[in-house]
């Protein structure tokens, strides 16, 4: 009898392990497939960074383009003025 309920306890253990191990396998999927996803927005993320830095100084430098040439252009104007004057 003792041999019996030992029998049975050891096959319900044997169970419980391979329900275990393939819980455990299956949360090591779901990991290596959050990993993966991660990995992939931190590369998008930076994608998104850099375009956003090149849109920032093309604003910027077009801005400072807008800017600058007509003063550059006046410049060029009283440059020549007191050339023509000396």
């Amino acid at each position: 009898m003792c041999v019996c309920v030992c029998v049975s306890r050891c096959l319900a253990s044997e169970t419980e392990c391979e329900k275990l191990r393939e819980r455990a396998n299956e949360l090591r999927r779901k990991v290596e497939d959050t990993q993966a996803a991660l990995l992939e927005l931190g590369r998008e993320n930076q994608s998104l960074q850099v375009t956003t830095v090149q849109y920032t100084w093309m604003s910027y430098l077009s801005h400072q383009v807008i800017v600058c040439t007509p003063v550059r252009y006046q410049w060029t104007e009283f440059e020549n003025e007191a050339k023509t004057k000396l």
